[in-house]
């Protein structure tokens, strides 16, 4: 038997029968045993903002609040888009419905004065135009609605290195030392209150002044003679003033301690230029020299000759001759002995042995 000869299948559904049994395929938006239940699609919640939902065979629809639109009512109508505020009032977009930005007039039919809110800053004057404004600015300000102060300092207006303060509407100079003015254009004359002394001649300079003194005059304003404030002369030396400037042009005179000389006492005198050391080497110091005595002297200044026989160092009755690391000959040749630069005696002949001490030969 074919169950599907009933037509169980309800709502357009397709039969198909199968030992004893049958199955509906149900069309889209049905469902059931037999088809015969119709699904809601509202269900799922398709419809935004608050919206009525209508369930329609395999359909939905949603009826809109006023301001939405579109299949689901999610998107808001814009009331602003037809520009509907007029003499250029500002839109403002609401759920359904707009209001405009304006003065007075709900439509902004009315020309409104825009400089009623003071648009314009630092004291500048308001200009008021159909849907606009200008701002007539103070000295010293720019800007659409004058909020900038202008730095005048932009322009390096101060000279000589001053620094530059920015006012309102202007600028102020603080100078350096030496100058004055507005603008620090001005070179102060420091000549004028006469600050060099004894005589001197004042130089003026920019921001400052020099003082070329009289002898025997110094210092920065010529307010010291020569021996004041610092010591010209060296090494421990005096100063001393001299008023003939002929013989002393400096004004001074230096008394030197012993030792030194020059005319700061800057000079070491060398004692030994004299070559004092008769038979040695001579050391310079201050104020006197000391002698490093050739072997064989001795003294202050090495005039004294030792005598290095004076022990009798000898033996064997031979005599001793003082040579001072001299080669001498001894009897014709016989017997001549050589000192060795190691202060011992080497014997050139046959001779018997002597023993003696730098500086001296044993002739038998």
């Amino acid at each position: 038997m074919n169950e599907c000869d009933s037509s169980p299948c309800l709502n357009g559904a397709v039969c198909h029968s199968d030992d004893n049994r049958y199955d509906c395929f149900c069309p889209e938006g049905f469902e059931g045993l037999n088809c015969e239940i119709n699904f809601d699609e509202c269900t799922y919640g398709f419809c935004k903002n608050n919206s009525t939902c209508l369930d329609l065979i395999a359909d939905y629809s949603c009826v809109c609040p006023p301001g939405f639109t579109d299949k689901n009512c999610s998107t808001d109508i814009d009331e602003c888009a037809l520009k509907p505020c007029q003499n250029g009032g500002h839109c403002h977009d609401l759920i359904g419905e707009f209001s405009c930005s304006c003065l007075p007039g709900n439509n902004c039919e009315i020309e409104v004065d825009e400089c009623l809110s003071d648009p314009c800053h630092s004291g500048a004057t308001c200009i008021d135009h159909l849907n606009s404004f200008s701002c007539i600015c103070q000295n010293g300000f720019q800007g659409t609605t004058c909020e900038t102060n202008v730095n005048e300092c932009h322009s390096s207006p101060c000279l000589h290195n001053a620094t530059c303060a920015d006012l309102v509407g202007g600028y102020e100079c603080t100078c350096l030392p030496g100058f004055t003015g507005a603008r620090c254009e001005t070179d102060i004359d420091e000549c004028a209150s006469f600050p060099c002394k004894n005589g001197a001649t004042c130089i003026d300079q920019p921001g400052n002044y020099l003082c070329q003194c009289m002898a025997p005059f110094k210092g920065s304003n010529c307010e010291f003679r020569p021996c004041e404030a610092s010591n010209p002369c060296e090494n421990g030396a005096v100063c001393t003033e001299e008023i003939n400037l002929d013989a002393f042009p400096l004004g001074f005179q230096c008394q030197c301690v012993k030792g030194f000389a020059g005319p700061r006492c800057e000079i070491n005198v060398n004692e030994c230029s004299s070559n004092p050391c008769l038979h040695g080497y001579c050391y310079d110091i201050v104020n006197g020299f000391y002698c490093l005595c050739n072997p064989g002297y001795a003294g202050l200044m090495c005039e004294q000759d030792i005598d290095d026989c004076i022990n009798n160092a000898c033996e064997h009755n031979s005599t001793c001759v003082d040579l001072h690391l001299l080669v001498q000959p001894i009897d014709d040749f016989s017997h001549r002995l050589q000192m060795s630069t190691s202060g011992e005696l080497n014997n050139t002949v046959d001779a018997p042995d002597c023993t003696a001490t730098t500086g001296l030969v044993c002739d038998y």
